[in-house]
C-alpha cells in the first residue's frame, strides 16, 4: 500500500528579492492506493497488476503571469 500525491505549483521567475525565483503551492491532492475505489473498504492492490488512479487536484483561482511556469509534482 502507497499513498500518491500530486501538487498544482506556479513557478515564479528570478527576481530582486527572489534571485532563484520561487515555487507557490496552489493545490494538492493526495490517494492511499488502497481507497483508490471507494473510502468505505479496503480493496488491496495485486503484485504485477496495473491499477489506473485518480489524484484529484481541487479547484482553485490563479493568474499566471508573464514568466511564470506551471508545473505538477
Amino acid at each position: 500500500d502507497t499513498d500518491f500525491t500530486a501538487k498544482l505549483i506556479d513557478v515564479h521567475p528570478p527576481s530582486d528579492d527572489f534571485p532563484n525565483g520561487f515555487d507557490m503551492n496552489l493545490c494538492d491532492g493526495i490517494i492511499r492506493a488502497r481507497y483508490r475505489d471507494t473510502f468505505d473498504k479496503q480493496d488491496l492492490m495485486t503484485p504485477d497488476e496495473v491499477y489506473e488512479l485518480t489524484v484529484e487536484l481541487y479547484p482553485t483561482s490563479n493568474i499566471f503571469t508573464a514568466g511564470h511556469r506551471i508545473r505538477v509534482d
